[in-house]
């Protein structure tokens, strides 16, 4: 197998590979027990780091080429000497995949492992990029959020690292999952369906997310990042989590933009497009990585669009999500009263997580009203992130609380938001959200809301839940191109292969 890699090295090194850049190839053992990667960083670069403890533990030796050195790894380091140029590693596979308590109910064809516990990194990083090359067998699918590039002529998939913020640690899946390229929206989402240990429904599970993401794209007509990682991941680690048909999710911006669902595999396809979840999740790819100590924004946008967006696509009724909106924001007005949106979330209890979420939610149903109100509808919401996603998404880096409302400012025909960020952010109590229903005519009962259709701004109430665009209700997904990982070509390049050892 060394040979055999030497010999592909040549070829990048000294052949196409004319522009610089870290190269990678990464091989996954047929039964997934361990994961094999040839790393051939520049010569400035003195070795390979990884960015978590968690690395170290699950390596099971390093040999740095073409001197055949056996490398003794340090807690983080893999150091390469004078004169060689790549460092081979194998990674324990099966035990990194164990690391999240959550991947524990998949079955034994496939591996979902966090990035950083297999991938050591140049160091120093420089501003090379890396790009990474998958040797698969005939049977084997890999899924990663980066960016994908052209398939080589031999059939090896083929993908470039891109700067990213590091919200959490990007996800890999390797095996054999259901993998669809679903194009929905403007976008091709690539959506692997991690299979778990009882029968699920994969196409329910597409339509799914498709209907989410055309949920989604309401706000502008398109969805907001168009080649965005989707996992489905078997979970049922407690009771909760078989009774919800999506326990948890989450945005991942880690090499890209990813969004990972743990799912009940077993629940149907109404129980999947009645959860908000998905719309929740998909609504924060609509603005930036918002740095950690500020959730409030990023949480605030997603929870008060995932009912104004699920209104739009007709799971809801414009008084369900009326209702939702308004209940949320009495739960989050009970919450830690003497707490400001800035020190709530850091408590870290329920009542800390309520003022977070819907305190947030409130700023931005605020924000857009008076949009809407002062343009007479010419401006929305809506308008602004359409603005943000043309000039700044997906986005390289974080973003601050102010910086980030300062941008929306720009981009909106009147300027809204950074007085509400500098009112609300470090006060104590509830954003005023109430004089805004009475405007709106939204009046919450014992069971509904009721609407006052000679407020002030009624028609506002209406056209927030009526939006811009319609979503395509409950159409089927089509997985326009199955991603077959070019099997025939990669069989030829197997032959070849054996023929040169």
């Amino acid at each position: 197998m060394r040979n055999l890699l030497c010999v592909l090295l040549a070829i990048w090194t000294f052949g196409v590979n004319a522009n610089q850049r870290h190269d990678y190839l990464v091989t996954a053992a047929a039964d997934l027990a361990t994961l094999t990667v040839l790393a051939c960083p520049r010569d400035s670069t003195k070795g390979l780091v990884a960015t978590t403890d968690l690395a170290a533990r699950f390596l099971r030796r390093a040999v740095a080429l073409p001197s055949g050195r056996s490398i003794r790894p340090g807690t983080r380091r893999l150091d390469l000497s004078q004169g060689e140029r790549c460092i081979e590693y194998v990674v324990d596979l099966a035990g990194a995949s164990k690391a999240n308590q959550r991947y524990q109910r998949l079955h034994r064809s496939n591996r979902a492992v966090a990035i950083p516990h297999w991938l050591w990194l140049p160091d120093p990083p420089g501003a090379i990029p890396i790009e990474v090359f998958f040797e698969l067998l005939e049977e084997q699918k890999v899924s990663v959020p980066w960016t994908e590039l052209p398939a080589q002529e031999d059939g090896r998939p083929h993908y470039r690292i891109p700067n990213s913020p590091r919200s959490d640690d990007g996800v890999s899946v390797f095996g054999r999952f259901e993998n669809c390229r679903l194009r929905i929206a403007g976008a091709n989402l690539r959506v692997a369906a991690v299979r778990g240990t009882v029968a699920g429904h994969p196409q329910e599970l597409f339509n799914w997310v498709a209907n989410a993401a055309a949920n989604v794209a309401t706000s502008y007509g398109r969805f907001p990042n168009e080649l965005a990682q989707i996992i489905l991941i078997p979970s049922a680690r407690n009771a909760g989590d078989r009774e919800e048909p999506v326990p948890f999710g989450k945005v991942i911006r880690d090499g890209g933009e990813a969004v990972v669902f743990f799912i009940n595999q077993q629940r149907r396809q109404a129980n999947f497009v009645a959860d908000w979840t998905a719309t929740h999740e998909f609504a924060h790819l609509l603005i930036p990585y918002i740095n950690n100590d500020e959730n409030w924004i990023s949480e605030g946008l997603a929870s008060y669009y995932q009912n104004v967006l699920m209104a739009r696509g007709g799971t809801y009724s414009a008084a369900k999500a009326w209702r939702k909106i308004v209940q949320g924001f009495k739960r989050g007005e009970k919450s830690v009263p003497h707490l400001s949106l800035q020190n709530a979330m850091p408590i870290g209890s329920w009542d800390g997580i309520m003022k977070t979420y819907w305190g947030g939610a409130a700023i931005f149903m605020m924000a857009d009203v008076e949009l809407r109100e002062h343009s007479d509808g010419a401006d929305s919401l809506d308008q602004v992130l359409e603005k943000l996603q043309a000039c700044c998404l997906p986005s390289s880096r974080s973003w601050n609380g102010r910086r980030f409302f300062r941008k929306l400012d720009q981009l909106s025909t009147t300027p809204v938001f950074e007085q509400l960020y500098e009112r609300y952010r470090d006060a104590p109590g509830f954003p005023d959200y109430e004089a805004y229903l009475r405007r709106l005519g939204v009046r919450l009962t014992s069971r509904n809301v009721k609407f006052d259709r000679a407020a002030p701004s009624a028609a506002v109430a209406t056209a927030i839940m009526a939006g811009p665009h319609r979503a395509r209700v409950n159409e089927p997904a089509v997985c326009v191109a199955p991603d077959d990982q070019n099997l025939a070509t990669r069989n030829a390049v197997r032959a070849a292969s054996a023929a040169l050892q």
